[in-house]
């Protein structure tokens, strides 16, 4: 049975703006008009959250997961066990090999509590604070979106960049992406820009190459290449899910950059291989035009999760404060407040109380002595546990830092391994790339002594790729040849087969 819920306030937690949900629409509030009963709302941001995805048994009790999976937070992405750590998650059952699939998300209550001050200054509560990563679920839940498709949600803003994939409308898997600050740092290289004149760029201009004048071939260039670099990182994300999930392409993406549509944004994908049957705006609700559309979905999920009391995603512990006649002075007042009359008008009763009570006085003294008793025992025994803890968690923060440690010398051993006839291969290639000064975008490999070398080049430099896989001859190759792709006017993919 759902909770009846009139309506929530969401806060971005960035720029405080303040938006009344009732389910239906989205209204602009005031910060400073909000009271001490509104259900009050926000969000995490991606970059504040530590995350990890494994594998439990689904043969673990269900008591236990929580513990379980803690453990393994600690263990395998060094959680301080020293903090104290909000973990929330999800598990999924993975049919094929009788184990659930977890995906958890962990943050310190210090960190926490610095993130959101400012909104706990003026609202002193905050009932619930979702994951964006979590929250597209809404969109199928309320009908939006079918759930027929592989979907892509991608939002690039200035704080914060990341992609998620769902399948049948459930999540799949996330990523971090760079942000419109770490763009601008990129552009900011070879042409002085701001961070406002890039977001201005991508949604303006966005990817169409006859829109930027000579002067601004640069940032263009910059720009495309940063995010075909994007799309290579998500294609990645498909790959390693491609087994566990069935993951075989992306049918459908919903892409903005601080909250507006890109032009052109297709030919991106297209450059990448990737074939999508539609691209759209992250702007999906509607009711939420006129709004932030990643804090309207998320507003959206978090209003459906409280109609149904359900708290797994909940990082907040900034909770309201009882009334004052429910807290144990309250009623102490208020027992002093109404006694005096009960005293004048019902005398006898109370005497009567009184020799009931007296009655009873000595029965509870003796079952007290006997429980005081037992307690003192339990105390001792707590003690000496208290003890055998305080001595084990001594134990296993030095064998987590030996676990580390040992980590890291066979990651510097593996690599000492892999380090021979492959490696020379790869640094005589870069070796001569750098000689003609060309870019690649990715080495894959095919075999033993086998790969492709994808590269990107304006049509002057078609003259260095011969050169180079000449040089290649030279120092013993085989073979080399090149499969050439013409993108536009100036650009070349090439994918270039080198085999020793």
């Amino acid at each position: 049975m759902s909770k009846v819920i009139n309506e929530i306030f969401f806060i971005n937690p960035i720029t405080l703006e303040v938006t009344r949900f009732d389910g239906q629409k989205y209204i602009k509030a005031d910060l400073d008009y909000l009271k001490k009963d509104n259900l009050i709302t926000s969000r995490m941001f991606v970059g504040d959250l530590a995350t990890h995805s494994f594998k439990i048994s689904t043969h673990t009790p269900k008591s236990e997961i929580p513990t379980a999976i803690e453990l393994r937070m600690h263990d395998d992405i060094g959680l301080d066990p020293n903090q104290e750590q909000i973990i929330r998650y999800i598990k999924k059952e993975l049919n094929y090999d009788g184990n659930f699939q977890i995906d958890s998300f962990a943050i310190t209550s210090e960190l926490l509590a610095k993130k959101f001050k400012k909104i706990v200054r003026k609202t002193e509560h905050i009932d619930f604070i979702g994951i964006s990563r979590l929250s597209f679920i809404t969109l199928y839940h309320r009908g939006i979106l079918d759930t027929k498709n592989v979907d892509l949600f991608i939002s690039i803003d200035k704080n914060e960049a990341f992609g998620v994939i769902y399948k049948k409308g459930e999540y799949v898997a996330s990523i971090s992406l760079p942000t419109i600050f770490a763009i601008q740092k990129k552009v900011e290289s070879s042409a002085r820009i701001t961070v406002k004149e890039v977001e201005d760029y991508l949604t303006t201009k966005g990817f169409l190459a006859k829109s930027y004048e000579p002067k601004e071939r640069k940032i263009f260039d910059i720009l495309q290449t940063s995010f075909i670099e994007v799309v290579s990182q998500i294609d990645n994300i498909i790959t390693n899910n491609r087994s566990k999930y069935g993951v075989g392409g992306i049918d459908r993406v919903y892409i903005s950059v601080g909250g507006k549509r890109v032009p052109n944004i297709n030919s991106i994908f297209e450059l990448s291989g990737m074939n999508i049957k539609s691209i759209n705006t992250l702007d999906i609700i509607p009711e939420a035009r006129k709004h932030n559309p990643l804090d309207s979905i998320v507003m959206s999920h978090i209003y459906d999760k409280l109609r149904i009391e359900d708290n797994s995603e909940n990082f907040t512990n900034f909770f309201k404060k009882p009334p004052f006649f429910k807290t144990y002075v309250g009623k102490f007042v208020l027992i002093n407040l109404f006694l005096p009359p009960l005293v004048t008008i019902y005398p006898l009763y109370l005497q009567y109380q009184a020799m009931q009570l007296e009655d009873g006085n000595q029965f509870l003294q003796s079952k007290l002595q006997r429980l005081q008793r037992e307690a003192n025992g339990f105390k001792a025994k707590i003690n000496v546990g208290d003890k055998k803890i305080a001595s084990l968690r001594v134990e296993q923060n030095k064998i987590l830092i030996q676990k580390r440690s040992l980590n890291q010398t066979v990651i510097k051993l593996k690599q000492i391994k892999i380090l021979g006839e492959y490696s020379k291969m790869l640094l005589e290639i870069n070796d001569v790339l750098k000689k003609y000064k060309l870019s690649t975008v990715k080495f894959e490999e095919l075999g033993k002594f086998k790969m492709n070398v994808v590269l990107f080049s304006k049509s002057k430099q078609r003259e260095n790729i011969a050169k180079f896989m000449k040089d290649l001859l030279l120092l013993g190759y085989n073979r080399s040849y090149t499969n050439e792709i013409r993108l536009s006017d100036d650009l070349y993919k090439s994918v270039i087969k080198i085999e020793k």
